[in-house]
């Protein structure tokens, strides 16, 4: 860490001891336990704004505690943003297009939770700053009319072909869903080919096309192992099975 580096990490870890009123500790090991120390310090302080109906004192909190959050993960999984089989997530050039690497760093945080977990536990992203500002300069764009590189639809030609993939992907998904619960394979096609209408044969061709493709491979796995777990799944969830 250069000393302009240093000198930066100082002063942000004493505004954390500051806001809550707590001792700086020298050691990283102690910083970090601080950090944990003052969001609960910060959670109290919430939970009395809430009891008081003080909204600003409920901003105020959540905002402290935000901070400390963003700095203590930095700190200790900043590191992660550079996967040993992956470009660097600063290294724009090699990614391209921002897409993929905001579509990889969301992958890369969801993906290594408990299967049990998977769909149901909020997912701490972490985004380098020059990504975080190119998102969310790109969503204000679209409130005004304008299309930003993030957001820019690839055409392939078909209509409505993200919708239409991700339909296909869901019933196989179901079928394993239900698999998973001890349906027989045969029995949880055909109930999904009369809930969807997809041919029983489609299915099973879908489902041997998916296999050939990691990323499918894992979602289909992963909602088979979900049938077992028989984990109850959310409308707001990722895997709306």
């Amino acid at each position: 860490m250069s000393g302009d580096a240093k000198k930066l990490s100082d002063l942000t870890w004493k505004l954390i001891a500051d806001r809550a009123g707590l001792a700086l500790p020298k050691s990283a090991a102690g910083r970090h336990r601080m950090a944990l120390k003052a969001i609960d310090i910060h959670s109290a302080i919430y939970r009395e704004g809430v009891q008081k109906d003080d909204r600003k004192v409920q901003v105020v909190a959540l905002a402290n505690s935000r901070f400390v959050a963003r700095v203590l993960m930095d700190e200790i999984l900043g590191w992660s943003l550079d996967a040993p089989y992956l470009p660097s997530a600063h290294d724009n050039e090699a990614w391209g297009h921002p897409r993929t690497l905001l579509l990889s760093l969301i992958e890369l945080a969801e993906g290594f939770s408990p299967i049990e977990h998977q769909a149901t536990l909020s997912v701490p992203l972490m985004l380098p700053v020059p990504l975080m500002n190119t998102l969310r300069d790109s969503l204000e764009a679209l409130d005004q009319g304008e299309v930003h590189q993030l957001v820019m639809p690839k055409s392939d030609g078909r209509h409505d072909a993200w919708t239409w993939d991700r339909m296909r992907l869901r019933a196989v998904q179901h079928v394993e869903f239900l698999h998973g619960q001890g349906i027989g394979i045969g029995k949880a096609r055909e109930k999904v080919q009369k809930e969807t209408g997809i041919a029983i044969g489609t299915l099973v061709k879908l489902s041997q096309e998916f296999n050939k493709d990691e990323t499918k491979r894992h979602l289909v796995r992963l909602a088979f192992l979900l049938g077992q777990k028989k984990t109850t799944i959310t409308i707001n969830s990722p895997m709306m099975l």
